[in-house]
């Protein structure tokens, strides 16, 4: 019975050593899905930004009234800031998928292998 580390793979079609350009081509394209996995999620959370900020006022709801600011931009640029993060949490497996991906290119079928099992750890 084979152990999970003697278990091959299959083959990629990528099994064969990529150009400098290619190398690129591959980078630019996962950057691309990644930027707009990003834009994507932050739109979706400047949304739900009122209700987000609603969630976070909750605990301090008895002993605060409202938020207090200390400049006339601090509203916008937290609404900002909470959407920019939470939209990057939601998009946070996109681009750890596409990372996975890009590096997964330059490794051996052993390492791809290893690698999974980390990841899946």
């Amino acid at each position: 019975m084979p152990t999970e580390l003697e278990i091959e793979p299959p083959p990629l079609a990528t099994d064969r050593p990529l150009t400098l350009a290619e190398h690129l081509e591959e980078l630019r394209r996962r950057l691309v899905i990644s930027f707009l996995a990003l834009l994507a999620t932050v739109g979706f959370s400047f949304t739900q930004v009122d209700r987000m900020m609603d969630y976070l006022q909750r605990p301090a709801a008895g002993t605060l009234p409202q938020l207090a600011y200390f400049h006339p931009t601090e509203p916008l640029t937290a609404y900002i800031k909470l959407a920019a993060l939470a939209g990057l949490v939601l998009a946070m497996p996109v681009i750890l998928w596409q990372l996975w991906g890009f590096i997964r290119l330059g490794l051996n079928r052993r390492e791809r292998v290893l690698g999974l099992a980390f990841v899946g750890w």
